[in-house]
């Protein structure tokens, strides 16, 4: 990137988030306006915000607002996040649809509270969401997460009127021949369920039965021992099959030492 470019910083973050953005750095937040994508330069003090990508380990987690909406004939699963102030796709998504994509005025630094960043610059512009036969136009900038298919933020909201009923985890957006339409969260139970690592071994130690599974892909031919480096050096010592395990022997091996054996140069 040229050193012109304006990098937009981005948070990452579950809760709202409040402070000084970083000197020399402009907080750019995405607005839409009919069906052009524009980024307004602002000087406010708060930064930007958007979802934090993290394995729900509830698949009935009501803390979150879901719909599915038809994007291309595909049916997908949306995130809508007041909290996130661009809206985002997944990056496999638009691989396997091979979705128009464009290239970002600005680039956009998305970070987790982790500390770890990602350079978002592309997005595909217009993409018609589809609901209830009523599209929903939107921009949707490309970040690798595998959560959700979508994550409609703010810009969104704001583009179509959208009025957000926590409590009843449900919005309604105005289309553009001024219907008003009422999305109900939706259930996650269609999500993939993850646990962390550390949860996995509580399970196991309260009983649960855990399997580990591998998958082997068997249209790719194994290695043979020609192929690999330094050990086709050596065929007779690595044969074909392996009967089994090394039996248990003592194998001898000892260095000899000269006593009282001066080393001068």
């Amino acid at each position: 990137m040229a050193e012109e470019e304006n990098v937009q910083s981005v948070r990452l973050s579950n809760v709202t988030t409040r402070g000084r953005p970083p000197k020399n750095i402009k907080n750019v937040s995405g607005s839409q306006r009919g069906t052009t994508d524009t980024i307004v330069r602002s000087d406010a003090r708060e930064p930007a915000r958007a979802y934090a990508i993290r394995a729900r380990e509830e698949a009935s987690s009501p803390d979150v607002i879901t719909s599915t909406f038809t994007l291309f004939d595909t049916d997908v699963i949306a995130l809508i996040d007041p909290g996130s102030t661009h809206s985002y796709v997944c990056v496999n998504l638009v691989s396997s649809k091979t979705l128009p994509v464009e290239s970002t005025e600005f680039v956009i630094r998305v970070s987790n509270p982790l500390g770890k960043c990602v350079l978002v610059d592309k997005v595909c512009k217009n993409c018609p969401l589809m609901f209830r036969d009523i599209c929903f136009l939107t921009n949707l900038m490309l970040l690798p997460f595998d959560e959700f298919d979508i994550i409609l933020g703010m810009d969104w909201l704001i583009l179509h009127n959208a009025i957000v009923n926590c409590k009843r985890k449900s919005i309604e957006l105005r289309s553009q021949n001024s219907e008003i339409v009422q999305i109900e969260s939706s259930d996650l139970n269609g999500l993939p369920v993850v646990v962390s690592s550390m949860n996995a071994l509580n399970y196991v130690r309260k009983g649960c039965e855990a399997y580990l599974a591998y998958v082997i892909d068997t249209k790719v031919p194994g290695k043979r021992v020609e192929s690999i480096h330094v050990v086709c050096e050596f065929p007779d010592v690595f044969p074909k099959e392996l009967p089994g395990l090394p039996p248990m022997r003592k194998v001898e091996f000892g260095i000899e030492l000269v006593q009282r054996l001066l080393l001068s140069q």
